[in-house]
C-alpha cells in the first residue's frame, strides 16, 4: 500500500492517541496506556523546542507516526526517535519502511545527519529497523532505576 508521509500538523495528534495505544498495549510491548496519559505523552512530545513529528495516511486516515527531537551531537546534528509506529491492523503492509524514507528524507534535506532510537531485543521492531539499514550498539545498556 503506498500512503502519504507528511509532518504532523496540531490537529492530528487526537487522531494518533487511539493507534498509539492499540500498538503499545498490545505485544510485544503490553504497555497500559489509558487516553489522557497517552495523550499527554504524545503532546509533550510535540512540544518539544527541537521537536520533528510526520504521520502516515491513506484515504484520509493516520496509520502512524514519528515523533523525535533534534539534537547536537559532536559528529552533527541528529534526530533521536522517541516513538515510532504503525498501527498494528496496518502492519507489515511496508508503511513503516515509507515513513522511515519520508522522514530520512526530510532529515538529509535539512542537513541533518544520522537517525538514532531505542528499540526492544529480539522483537519484531529489531528486526524491522535491521532490514532498514539501521545498527545495534551491542556496548550499550538502557538504563533505568524506579523511585
Amino acid at each position: 500500500m503506498h500512503a502519504n508521509v507528511r509532518p504532523l500538523q496540531a490537529d492530528d495528534l487526537s487522531l494518533l492517541v487511539d493507534g498509539f495505544i492499540a500498538t503499545f498495549n498490545a505485544a510485544p510491548w503490553h504497555d497500559e496506556w489509558r487516553h489522557e496519559t497517552a495523550r499527554g505523552y504524545l503532546a509533550g512530545l510535540c512540544a518539544h523546542p527541537a521537536g520533528r513529528a510526520w504521520v502516515i495516511e491513506h484515504a484520509g486516515v493516520l496509520l502512524g507516526a514519528a515523533l523525535g527531537h533534534v539534537r547536537q551531537w559532536w559528529g552533527g546534528d541528529e534526530l533521536f526517535i522517541d516513538e515510532f509506529f504503525v498501527r498494528t491492523d496496518h502492519q507489515r503492509q511496508g508503511l513503516g519502511r515509507q515513513l522511515l524514507e519520508g522522514l530520512e528524507a526530510d532529515l538529509r534535506a535539512a542537513g541533518i545527519g544520522a537517525v538514532t532510537l531505542l528499540t526492544a531485543h529480539a522483537t519484531p521492531a529489531e528486526d524491522f529497523y535491521l532490514a532498514q539499514g539501521y545498527c545495534s550498539k551491542p556496548a550499550l545498556r538502557f538504563m533505568v532505576k524506579p523511585l
